[in-house]
């Protein structure tokens, strides 16, 4: 059976990579040097290239570099993408706030278009002044950080600026006449300040020379992105089956059985680290790309040693989610306990898959590891029977009735994924006493009702 492994801490493989112009089409479409992505504006790439964020409908979204895998965030606009590749910064209500990747917001000060530099300082615009961090620098607003961090692009009366240092010292015009100067961002090179005029995007030489069109469009973001592709997973949850009642001594439970298919491009492949005074692991989500290097990316994911009679081994939290609904209610009425699992090549969905995980692995009698690497290959899917240890909702008190029995996979979008649509399922339930009966069944849906 093959092994995938990457080596822990070792140099990451060297990646093609080429210049990509993220812009807006007619104030409503992101697109790139070569086509049409999502719907949506002021898109910013991740650092690595892999995804980029942007507005849509009043909220901040996520898609993968090729406009597949959106998901919405939070509320806000104007998003910029932090240097350690985990936080964004956005605006809110003229509020600049930082959005982590666990999700928790932090607010950071009054004011407009968020930019980062390479070290993570921060700047941004406020009633005509631009700051970085708390402090003044200059006269102006929409601040852009060269690659380097040494210098800052802004823009004063409708003019393009650059700053010779990043304290906003040694300011130079660098545009004149134009008067409508906006969104300056520059090449990753730093060869080069593209910003928006005449709605045209342009670009020109910060040392001298003439101002070239790039584009039609607004919001340019300017980033050296990935030649290949993210062979990325997708999870396809199955709605609930072998669903009945249990009673576990004087609790009466709800049993079910729970299916996750892996139906994307490549594997749901984890590491866990640890120090050893450390009692849970760190995840990183590892994605093989086309050209076969290995990109490692942060999870909002973890792993902890879960003991068992047959089976102690380190589980991925949070995986997977069950909770049990009124049809059309607006809260779970309960939930499940268990949300960790061993990913493992356990039952092949498509005789053309291929195992290369070892199923049941995940560091098994080994608490004192610290990493530990496991996954589902694609075309896999995992299965867990009824009351297989925490195969179930306490029910107890619940009263008979008809109920939507839930289950998500990827509940906090701990992974990342190729898409985001089939996520959930349900069944429709009758409950009765110590019986229950499936009305109806509904993939791809929380609302079965």
């Amino acid at each position: 059976m093959l092994a995938l492994t990457a080596p822990t801490g070792a140099a990451a493989p060297t990646v093609s990579l080429e210049p990509r112009l993220l812009h807006v089409v007619d104030g409503r479409i992101v697109a790139d040097d070569r086509r049409p992505l999502v719907l949506g504006a002021q898109p910013s790439w991740s650092p690595d290239g892999s995804q980029f964020a942007f507005a849509r409908g009043g909220g901040i979204w996520l898609a993968n570099a090729d406009g597949s895998g959106t998901r919405r965030l939070t509320d806000g606009e104007q998003p910029a993408w932090a240097p350690n590749g985990r936080d964004i910064a956005f605006v809110r209500d003229g509020h600049i706030s930082i959005l982590t990747i666990n999700g928790a917001e932090k607010d950071l000060a009054p004011g407009d278009h968020p930019a980062f530099a390479s070290d993570g300082r921060i700047a941004y615009d406020f009633e005509g002044m631009v700051y970085g961090g708390t402090t003044p620098l200059v006269l102006g607003e929409d601040p852009a950080f060269s690659p380097d961090g040494k210098s800052l692009a802004f823009v004063r009366d409708g003019e393009l600026f650059v700053s010779v240092a990043s304290d906003g010292s040694g300011e130079r015009q660098l545009t004149t006449g134009l008067g409508d100067v906006t969104e300056p961002a520059w090449s990753p090179a730093g060869t080069r300040i593209a910003f928006v005029s005449g709605g045209t995007i342009q670009a020109l030489d910060p040392a001298g020379g003439l101002v070239a069109p790039l584009a039609r469009g607004t919001s340019p973001a300017w980033a050296n992105v990935p030649v290949s592709r993210e062979l990325l997973p997708d999870l396809d949850q199955w709605a609930p089956t072998n669903v009945y009642v249990a009673y576990h001594g004087t609790r009466r439970v709800l049993a079910f059985q729970s299916a996750v298919a892996n139906i994307g491009q490549g594997p749901v492949w984890v590491e866990g680290r640890r120090k050893r005074t450390q009692p849970t692991m760190t995840a990183w989500q590892l994605v093989r790309r086309s050209d076969g290097t290995v990109h490692q990316l942060p999870s909002a994911g973890y792993m902890r040693y879960d003991v068992a009679p047959t089976h102690s081994h380190w589980h991925f939290h949070p995986f997977e989610r069950y909770e049990l609904w009124k049809p059309g209610g607006k809260g779970a009425l309960a939930r499940d306990h268990k949300q960790g699992f061993c990913f493992g090549d356990r039952h092949p969905a498509t005789r053309a898959a291929r195992p290369h995980f070892r199923a049941g692995d995940c560091g098994l009698f080994k608490p004192q590891v610290l990493s530990v690497q496991e996954g589902t290959s694609a075309g896999y899917v995992d299965i867990y029977p009824p009351e297989y240890h925490g195969q179930w909702i306490d029910i107890t008190g619940i009263r008979d009735g008809r109920y939507v029995l839930v289950h998500r996979v990827n509940p906090e979008f701990a992974l990342r994924e190729r898409s985001y649509t089939n996520d959930e399922a349900s069944v429709l339930i009758d409950l009765r006493g110590g019986g229950v009966r499936v009305l109806k069944s509904c993939p791809g849906s929380a609302n079965c009702g």
